[in-house]
C-alpha cells in the first residue's frame, strides 16, 4: 500500500510507519456516500479495492465528472486543505476497500516531515495532484 507515494516521497521509515498507521481501514458497501456536497471534507482516503465517482448537484441533476480506481488517494481538496464547502460528493459505485486519514494526522505528519511550508503544499499537491487537476480544469473553465 503507498508504495506510488512512497517512491515520490522517500521519507525515513519510521516516519512512514507513523503516517500508515494513522489510517483507518474501512470496507463499505455499493452506494455509500464518503462525502456530501456542501459539508467540510475533514477526511482523506485512499482507495484499495473498488471504484469511487465524484459527482455534484446542477439543478437537481446528478452530474457525475470524475471515478477513481484503485490505488488512488482522493479527498475534496480545497474543502479538505481550507476547511471550505465541497463542491463535490464522493460515493462509492461498487464496494470497497478504503483507507481514511483525518485532516490532523496529515498535518501532523506534514509538519513532523517538513518544517517549510511550501514543501507541505507541495506534498499535498502532489498527493492529490490527480484529483486536483481534474477539478481545477473542471471547476475553473
Amino acid at each position: 500500500m503507498f508504495e506510488h507515494i512512497k517512491n515520490k516521497f522517500p521519507f525515513p521509515k519510521e516516519k512512514w510507519k507513523k503516517f500508515i498507521s494513522s489510517f483507518e481501514r474501512i470496507e463499505v458497501p455499493a452506494k455509500t456516500l464518503l462525502l456530501n456536497e456542501g459539508d467540510v471534507s475533514n477526511n482523506a482516503f485512499y482507495l484499495e479495492k473498488g471504484i469511487v465517482r465524484a459527482w455534484y448537484n446542477n439543478d437537481g441533476k446528478d452530474v457525475t465528472f470524475q471515478f477513481f480506481l484503485e490505488n488512488t488517494m482522493f479527498s475534496s481538496l480545497e474543502s479538505f486543505k481550507k476547511g471550505l464547502p465541497s463542491m463535490v460528493s464522493f460515493e462509492t459505485v461498487e464496494s470497497c476497500i478504503l483507507y481514511k486519514i483525518k485532516k490532523p494526522d496529515v498535518e501532523a505528519f506534514l509538519e513532523e516531515v517538513y518544517e517549510n511550508p511550501e514543501m507541505r503544499t507541495f506534498f499535498m499537491d502532489a498527493l492529490f495532484e490527480r484529483i486536483f487537476d481534474y477539478m481545477k480544469h473542471f471547476f475553473h473553465s
